[in-house]
Order: C-alpha cells, then sequence, then structure tokens
C-alpha cells in the first residue's frame, strides 16, 4: 500500500470492526478512498471475510463424541481412584504390622528401629502435604464450574 493507502489502514479495520463513526467526516474520505483504490477495498473484504468466519466457527457447539471423550476419561479417573485406595490400604496395614511386631520384638537394635520410624514419619509427612497441595488446588480450580 502506498503512503496514501496507510493513512486508511486504521480507519479500514474501524469500519470492518464496526467501530467507526459514520457520521464523521473522515469517513466519507474513506468511503472516496475505497472506491477508487483497489487495495484498500481488498483488505477491507479481506477483513470482512475473517470476521464472519470467526462470527460462524465462534457459533459451533462441541460434538457429542466429545462429551463422551470426557466422560470416558472422568470415569477411567474414578476407577484409578479406586486402584490407588485398593493398593494404599492394604499396605498401610502391613505396613502397620511389620512396626508393631518390630516394636514389639526386643531383639531389634535402637537404630533399625528409629531409622524405620523415620522413613515411615517421612512418607506420612510427604503424605499430608500432598493431600493438602491437592486440597488447596481443587479450592483454586477455575474450571470447577464447568458442568461436564
Amino acid at each position: 500500500m502506498e503512503s496514501k493507502c496507510d493513512d486508511f489502514k486504521l480507519k479500514i479495520q474501524g469500519l470492518a470492526d464496526g467501530e467507526l463513526d459514520l457520521t464523521d467526516e473522515s469517513s466519507s474520505d474513506l468511503f472516496l478512498h475505497l472506491s477508487s483504490c483497489r487495495e484498500c477495498r481488498e483488505e477491507y473484504h479481506s477483513l470482512m471475510n475473517v470476521k464472519n468466519r470467526i462470527k460462524i466457527e465462534g457459533s459451533k457447539q462441541p460434538s457429542k463424541e466429545l462429551f463422551i471423550e470426557f466422560e470416558k476419561r472422568r470415569s477411567s479417573s474414578v476407577i484409578r481412584k479406586i486402584g490407588y485406595l485398593l493398593i494404599l490400604v492394604p499396605y498401610i496395614i502391613i505396613v502397620g504390622i511389620g512396626m508393631y511386631e518390630l516394636f514389639r520384638d526386643g531383639s531389634e537394635g535402637l537404630l533399625i528401629k528409629s531409622s524405620f520410624l523415620a522413613i515411615i514419619t517421612g512418607i506420612i509427612i510427604l503424605l499430608i502435604y500432598t493431600i493438602k497441595g491437592r486440597i488447596k488446588e481443587s479450592k483454586n480450580d477455575k474450571y470447577k464450574e464447568i458442568i461436564r
């Protein structure tokens, strides 16, 4: 575009966006320029095509298949959580029995008992902070209002 066309570039965008004051004297200059300049006219038509395509594309609803896929993922998440529980609960029971037997039986040394206790305490602390972080994250989830 020439320098004269550059002067009208913002006005062309404003016209395409519906933001141009059509009662203004400068808008009549724009219409005269558009009638005489093929490049600017093509630019305007191009902007209007893009605007119309966005309007059409923006009004499409998601397909039912997309919702079905979301439901599958959500149900697999529930199944995964149940699986974690089925692994974690027996593990905690076994570790609890092992701790009970370790501390009930006096044959093990203090170093082994304190090391085992430190490991279990560390795991419990990590578990508590992980759960606390998940709860905090779920409270601040910006997508929790979306119905699935």
